[in-house]
């Protein structure tokens, strides 16, 4: 093509694609006949411009429509060269062109698509975000976007909607993708709520995959259901414990730890020796009855382990029949070889006894007939309860009675913390409270039926281990594992200090105390390499456990740390072990209990380093 736009040459590419002929192109005006009128006077401006310039580069290049012969209009991309005379003007232009008219229709299709699509997304109200298979986030709307406080496209999935550092433990990715669809519940510490997350997976254009999950906010809902589980006046009992837990606790752990120490240096046939075991038994049960309040105010959880419920009921029903009047009549049905639960002894001592005394409650003034039940049973859709029980293998322990039975209005409250029918100074109304919160927390259920005048049948459904669980279940003897690395010592009180360190003396450490947070830093930041381990109380003056155990791990990064408490609202197992610390400890502690914690984070530390 020469300067005045008349046609000079065209390839057959070019032919086959406009469906002109070559002779009917020729000598022709090349904006006359190929330019849309509506833009061919704006184009040939800028035409006539570029080419009588002489300091137009040697070659340009432009995007525009074209006009084939049956009007149809095309999208090209031209790379011009210019050859110009030695004077420097334009002579005339060679074009080569790119057939772009398929590709713009597809993204035209494409960007009409994506607006739809983002329309919808944007006007649901619940989060929304999608992510590729290897946890890149691809797309958040505006709910997600408010949420996470940005637009966190292109980042880690985990990272940015929960902030964790490694992918989520719920997170089951490749199960997902094979199954297409995917539902959980999940707590995330970002925004600390709860949702229920709905995922779908869908193939992109490319083959790849991609998964799309719906956050709805489920927080509201479950707070709710814990109110409605526990009263207000469970906050009080719970406010009382924790307020004398952590003074009651340390007073109690020298009674223990000492009666300990004396029982060993005495002979076991002694009257010396058995003043100092009723000591350490009275320690003991009082141990237990902080434990027990901790527990039923959620303060506290109380250690579980494999455990024979039959064996904990033969107590119970010893010490009931020892205390309940001979002309109560109590039957009992036990099935000897009943699997084992993950429990406390206490606690189940306490589900026990309450329900049986509330049953003799119901039966007293007609001297009446209880029983008592306990066997395997297996749950499965022929035989589900009301209670909302999952299908599975569960003890099943009944309590029933001939007394008076209870009205619906009275059964609808009988777990509710201080509710009572009894006379004034007959009963608290925390039994059934008690039991219901520690039936829960095992991931059982307890179902009522009840009658006026026929009496009522407390039944309550414990989840079993399952076999493999059960192979290790046998009791395990404790025994005192011994050491002879440095120890930091430190707790505030003097009392609880020594005892501490007269402990871990006679299991062969060699120990180092403070009874001050602040001099307990000075003295390991002279020398933290003379240290194999720091044993610190949480609360005390200038510096809690938790302050100090971040304030050594900042010089020492890799020294194992136990924090050993009576009880603190600051802190918790999980809490210690985000912040790096080893080991936890509940105070009063036992000398075997002591001792294995000491000895099983310094030979996990050993391990790590080796590592």
């Amino acid at each position: 093509m020469n300067t005045s736009a008349e046609i000079t040459f065209v390839n057959d590419h070019f032919l086959a694609l406009t469906g002109w002929k070559e002779n009917e192109v020729m000598g022709r005006n090349w904006f006359d006949l190929f330019i849309p009128e509506n833009l061919r006077e704006d184009v040939r401006k800028v035409f006539h411009s570029v080419m009588g310039q002489k300091d137009t580069l040697g070659f340009l290049n432009f995007e525009n429509e074209i006009l084939g012969k049956s009007g149809q209009v095309f999208n090209v991309a031209w790379s011009n060269v210019l050859t110009k005379d030695v004077e420097g003007n334009v002579v005339d232009v060679t074009c080569l062109g790119v057939d772009l008219t398929e590709r713009r229709r597809s993204e035209d299709k494409l960007r009409k698509s994506e607006i739809k699509y983002r329309t919808m997304m944007e006007a649901i109200k619940d989060p929304v975000y999608i992510c590729s298979e290897d946890f890149i986030i691809q797309y958040m709307n505006q709910a997600m976007i408010d949420r996470v406080g940005r637009d966190a496209t292109g980042e880690l999935c985990y990272q940015a909607l929960h902030r964790f550092d490694r992918k989520c433990r719920w997170c089951k990715y490749g199960e997902t993708f094979q199954a297409g669809h995917a539902e959980k519940n999940i707590f995330s510490p970002l925004d600390k709520s709860s949702f229920n997350v709905s995922t779908t997976v869908f193939v992109n254009e490319s083959g790849s995959l991609s998964k799309l999950s719906v956050f709805r906010d489920t927080t509201e809902l479950i707070e709710l259901q814990k109110r409605l589980q526990q009263a207000q006046k469970m906050e009080a009992i719970g406010n009382l414990a924790g307020g004398i837990a952590h003074d009651f606790n340390n007073i109690l752990f020298p009674i223990i730890g000492m009666s300990e120490m004396l029982m060993e240096d005495l002979s076991s046939g002694s009257l010396e020796y058995k003043y100092a075991h009723a000591i350490y038994k009275a320690g003991h049960r009082a141990k237990e009855l902080v434990a027990q309040i901790l527990a039923f105010s959620r303060q506290s959880d109380q250690k579980k382990m494999p455990i024979r419920f039959q064996d904990i009921l033969e107590e119970v029903l010893k010490l009931c029949r020892a205390t309940i009047p001979a002309n109560i009549k109590i039957e009992h049905k036990i099935q000897r070889n009943c699997g084992f639960i993950m429990g406390n002894a206490t606690q189940l001592h306490q589900v026990g006894m309450n329900l049986i005394t509330n049953a003799y409650h119901a039966v007293q003034e007609k001297n009446g007939k209880i029983i008592v039940a306990l066997e395997e049973i297996k749950i499965d859709r022929t035989n589900l309860t009301d209670t909302g029980i999952h299908s599975g293998k569960y003890l099943l322990f009944t309590v029933s009675d001939d007394g008076t039975g209870m009205t619906d209005k009275v059964k609808n409250k009988i777990f509710e913390p201080y509710f009572t029918t009894k006379e004034q100074g007959k009963g608290t109304g925390l039994g059934l409270a008690v039991v219901y919160g520690i039936v829960k927390e095992y991931g059982g259920e307890i179902e009522v039926q009840t009658q006026i005048g026929s009496g009522t049948i407390f039944s309550v459904y414990l989840p079993l281990m399952s076999q493999s669980e059960n192979q290790g279940a046998a009791e395990i003897k404790t025994e005192i594992k011994m050491g002879h690395e440095h120890i930091l010592l430190v707790d505030d009180d003097a009392a609880v200090a020594n005892l501490e360190q007269q402990i871990l003396e006679r299991l062969g450490y060699q120990i180092t105390m403070r009874t001050g947070s602040l001099d307990a830093v000075e003295v390991f930041r002279s020398n933290p390499d003379a240290f194999d381990i720091v044993i610190t109380d949480m609360t005390m003056p200038n510096m809690t456990g938790d302050q100090l155990a971040e304030k050594i791990l900042s010089i020492k990064p890799d020294i194992p740390i136990v924090i050993c408490t009576g009880f603190s609202e600051r802190i918790n197992k999980e809490q210690a072990e985000a912040i790096g610390v080893k080991g936890f400890l509940m105070k009063p502690v036992v000398k075997s209990d002591f001792a294995s914690m000491v000895r099983k984070v310094l030979d996990d530390a050993k391990s790590e380093n080796k590592g």
